[in-house]
């Protein structure tokens, strides 16, 4: 239970859910019951089966997007996200949530509403576990916001590939479909997965210049850390301290995120690159 996001929302109810009261809603379901009635009924339960039930319950999907200028916040779905008469600005939340659903998800994440930024814990965690929040996520949903159609053209132009955290969310995940902005899938056909469909793969790559390969198997490390400088080197976070906080996860550093400590968070990361690759070279970066 650890393991997972520090709140998820439900798809069945809209509702926000502490991970901690996530436990309570699994003893709820019929999949717990079931597993209690295996359980007493078979003497050769194994463990492996018990946390293959657990984690099949909880398989959550995240959202990748460019942030509007006005989002749900974590203190503003008291209700859930399906409540009638919300806001337009809930509409992406929302559409999203019912996206999952018929993906026959449980679980949902948007990183506007499912931290609590007024915790600096919680705020702390979120930003050292995104890398892997998404990498263990069942699937990884990005809406293109200002991209219609399939239009190579106007993917290269949205700025959901101007935004520092979305290298990650686009390396980490293993699953990923991409909708474009009137929620339409933007890869055709019945493939799932659309890391594992060619064609858009190279549309990504002209769109990054990240190889295809590295796309759909990326392994995060400080090797190639040059390479992995010049994929974020465009890119423009809201602040100054996320250029690095984005990049922790792909570099697989464990550092800790100290907000208001602008441009030297860059040179914090710069300097650990350094300890552990022993490449001086970084500082001409």
């Amino acid at each position: 239970m650890e393991s997972l996001p520090t709140h998820l929302i439900s798809t069945a109810d809209g509702r926000l859910y502490e991970r901690k009261a996530l436990l309570g809603h699994f003893e709820a379901s019929q999949e717990y019951t079931h597993l209690v009635c295996l359980i007493r009924t078979k003497s050769l339960i194994k463990e492996d089966f018990i946390t293959e039930v657990i984690r099949t319950y909880f398989r959550y999907a995240m959202l990748s997007h460019k942030w509007d200028v006005s989002e749900p916040l974590f203190n503003e779905l008291p209700n859930g996200v399906f409540t009638s008469g919300l806001p337009p600005r809930f509409s992406k939340l929302s559409k999203f949530c019912k996206v999952v659903k018929c993906l026959e998800l449980g679980w949902a994440w948007c990183d506007t509403c499912c931290i609590n930024k007024e915790s600096s814990a919680e705020l702390e965690e979120a930003i050292t576990s995104m890398f892997r929040w998404y990498r263990e996520s069942a699937l990884t949903i990005v809406y293109f916001s200002d991209v219609s159609g399939f239009s190579r053209e106007d993917l290269v132009k949205s700025k959901w590939f101007k935004r520092g955290w979305t290298l990650q969310e686009l390396l980490a995940p293993r699953v990923m479909r991409f909708y474009d902005q009137t929620w339409t899938p933007c890869v055709r056909g019945p493939e799932y997965n659309h890391k594992l469909v060619p064609e858009w793969l190279d549309a990504l790559q002209r769109a990054t210049t990240i190889p295809s390969v590295v796309l759909q198997e990326f392994t995060p490390g400080t090797d190639n850390p040059r390479e992995k400088l010049r994929w974020a080197s465009s890119r423009v976070t809201q602040r100054t301290e996320d250029l690095a906080y984005c990049l922790f996860g792909i570099f697989d550093l464990s550092l800790q995120p100290q907000y208001g400590e602008g441009e030297k968070a860059f040179g914090r990361l710069l300097v650990e690159l350094i300890r552990v690759t022993q490449d001086t070279s970084l500082l001409d970066w």
